[in-house]
This record gives structure tokens, C-alpha cells and sequence, in this order.
């Protein structure tokens, strides 16, 4: 019904993130380099779609409130510094050709560090806002991003990026452990 219809461009702008990543090892169409921040404006349009009107949400700041902004604030950095910050930005969005691999810091902890900021940034927006148009979309772009790193991780990356495949070999998926923390701070590369 009417969810569906507010959650429906997030959902497309997960679909321009894969074309993104085919076009960089496929096609290479310089213009098609544009679908990555396409991508971003439906979800963030789909996601502000989601807010629910004003009146609903009421101006009285409680714990919950505080809490959601708090999170909602620390979430969205993570996001921001995990995917334009600890990446070489030219190379990563760009630019075409294979990428040189990160495997320090963030991406040397796990392979998807962004996926973790993502999703709680999305709990933040619904403990925040309420509504369940935020709760579903809470879900669905965890779900649609969950299944976009694990597109990416088997069959994108190893493509365009040198090394992926011993990476994948040393570094864990999501969730970091303790040799993969000491590994990513220690001077030494992977």
C-alpha cells in the first residue's frame, strides 16, 4: 500500500548502487559513475518520505528522543567516514579502473565496516521518529544493504579490486575479532 510507495525509490537507489559497481567492471561509461550519488539522493528522499508529519512526533524531548538523536548523529558519522573518509574517494567513486584495497583502520577490522553504522543509523531514525513507515524502512534498507555487501563481496570486489580475494582470506566479513582489530591499527599491512 502506501508504505510500499514511500519505501519504493530507497529500494531503486540500492538497485543504482549495484549498477554503479557492474559499470566499473563492466561497461566503464564515465557518466554511469554518477548512479553511486543517484543512489544516495533515493535513499535519502525515500527516507525523509518516511519521516512522519511533524504533528505526530510532537515537540517533547524524552529519553527515547534524546537517545535517538544522539545515536542518529553518531550513526550517520560512521557512515560518512566509513565510505568517504577511509576509502580513497577519487578512486572509489570516480574514477574507473581497479581500486587499490584498504585493508587498514576500518576495512582492516572487517570487510564491510559501513554496513554497522548503516543499520543502527536506521534504528536511530526510528527510535527518533517513531511511525511505523520508519520501522519498515529501517528494515528494508538493512535488508536491501545486507544484501548489496554480500553482491559486492562475492562477485563485484574480487573484480576491481586488487587483492580481494586474500583479503577475504584474512579479514572477517562483518564482525570484527580480536586479531582482526590488533591487524588493522598494527603498522604493518595485511
Amino acid at each position: 500500500g502506501r508504505v510500499s510507495m514511500y519505501l519504493l525509490p530507497g529500494v531503486v537507489g540500492f538497485l543504482a548502487f549495484i549498477l554503479f559497481d557492474i559499470n566499473k567492471i563492466r561497461w566503464h561509461a564515465k557518466p554511469l559513475n554518477l548512479l553511486f550519488a543517484f543512489g544516495i539522493l533515493l535513499l535519502l528522499g525515500s527516507t525523509a518520505l518516511c519521516v512522519p508529519d511533524l504533528s505526530e512526533v510532537g515537540s517533547r524531548f524524552d529519553v527515547r528522543r534524546i537517545a535517538g538523536l544522539a545515536g542518529l548523529l553518531a550513526s550517520g558519522l560512521g557512515v560518512v567516514y566509513a565510505l568517504f573518509f577511509a576509502l580513497p574517494f577519487d578512486k572509489t567513486y570516480t574514477e574507473g579502473g581497479d581500486l587499490p584495497l584498504v585493508s587498514q583502520g576500518l576495512y582492516g577490522m572487517c570487510r564491510h565496516p559501513a554496513f554497522w553504522p548503516f543499520a543502527s543509523l536506521y534504528f536511530f531514525l526510528w527510535l527518533f521518529f517513531t511511525g511505523h513507515r520508519m520501522f519498515w524502512a529501517a528494515i528494508l534498507y538493512t535488508v536491501c544493504n545486507f544484501i548489496y555487501i554480500c553482491v559486492q563481496d562475492r562477485y563485484i570486489f574480487p573484480q576491481y579490486i586488487r587483492g580481494y580475494s586474500n583479503y577475504k582470506k584474512t579479514v572477517p566479513f562483518l564482525l570484527p575479532t580480536w586479531e582482526s582489530v590488533k591487524r588493522a591499527f598494527s603498522t604493518k599491512n595485511l
